[in-house]
């Protein structure tokens, strides 16, 4: 992710990054072993802010602005070759309806389960790893809300913030949402980052969050492929649950 500025301020270049970034179809995953850009786009979000900050009039006045929303929805699907194998008397769907009835499983397969806490009621509270940028130490944390309604598991986040950006942290507003739902194949699904903050009213700005949301999907995305699909195999292997 570029953190060129001179180019995020081009009313050319902005269009096309938010073109780019505005689709939902689910893109080409990176290789095994590639790193997220998703810090490397937040670095690039600082340094704008920082140099902005010079002028101190228009950085106050961005702040009072009405809040602007930023939003990208992205499908996912999860294909376990095991799933359609199931013990006598099972239908293909009930074991991956067993495993995503306890919320904590698939949780603790997506995100780290060390950093994972349960505080009840569906609840859990996370801890980010924390990102080393301009000197800061910035942490996520989150308090997330995974519910199994019978037929899918449903994820919110009930909270976001971001320890160590300052009062930027105080205008940025992010929002989690995401379903997954059992089939005979495997599991269907969807994750949705929202954004909210007045500093999206600046088409730079909203340029590089835009890229950042998208990089933030492709980490949960790769995690799904890979953490999931990992800990699912390995539970309906050693639950019984195939014949």
């Amino acid at each position: 992710m570029s953190g060129n500025l001179r180019q995020a301020r081009s009313p050319s270049t902005s269009r096309a990054g938010a073109s780019n970034a505005g689709s939902v179809a689910m893109r080409a995953m990176p290789a095994a072993g590639t790193p997220s850009r998703a810090g490397e786009g937040l670095a690039s979000i600082c340094t704008g802010l920082r140099s902005r900050h010079q002028s101190g009039a228009q950085i106050r006045a961005l702040r009072m602005a009405p809040a602007a929303e930023l939003c990208r929805r992205r499908p996912c699907h999860l294909t376990v070759a095991a799933a359609g194998s199931t013990a006598a008397g099972s239908t293909a769907v009930a074991p991956l309806a067993r495993y995503l009835s306890r919320p904590e499983r698939p949780l603790a397969a997506l995100l780290a389960r060390d950093r994972l806490r349960a505080i009840g009621n569906d609840r859990f509270t996370y801890q980010s790893r924390p990102l080393d940028l301009l000197g800061r130490s910035l942490v996520p944390l989150l308090t997330l809300e995974a519910h199994w309604n019978g037929h899918s598991l449903a994820l919110r986040s009930l909270s976001c913030r971001i320890e160590g950006l300052g009062r930027w942290g105080h205008d940025l507003g992010i929002t989690l949402e995401a379903g997954l739902v059992p089939l005979e194949a495997g599991l269907d699904g969807w994750v949705q980052l929202r954004l909210c903050s007045p500093l999206l009213a600046a088409g730079w700005a909203r340029g590089l969050a835009s890229r950042v949301v998208e990089a933030l999907l492709d980490r949960i995305e790769r995690r799904m492929q890979r953490g999931l699909r990992a800990d699912l195999e390995a539970w309906l292997h050693g639950s019984g649950e195939l014949s």
